[in-house]
């Protein structure tokens, strides 16, 4: 038994889990680290980067990878 999964929706997968993982981070640093600066930074750069990420995955409209042809 196989699953076949498109490279597109591959790549949408890594990116989902990237940025959870970015976000756990951001918790993790919020938790810990309340009153530092460069946690501030960290944080900060950690929800610019998960934000563009989810807008990608939101925005990209499906078929938009070339590579994913079949002849």
């Amino acid at each position: 038994m196989t699953i076949r999964i498109k490279r597109e929706t591959m790549k949408k997968l890594i990116k989902l889990l990237i940025a959870l993982m970015m976000y756990t981070v951001f918790l993790l640093l919020d938790h810990f680290f309340t009153n530092v600066l460069w946690s501030m930074v960290l944080k900060l750069l950690l929800g610019g980067g998960m934000i563009c990420i989810f807008l990608d995955l939101i925005i990209t409209p499906p078929g938009s990878d070339k590579e994913d042809k079949e002849i």
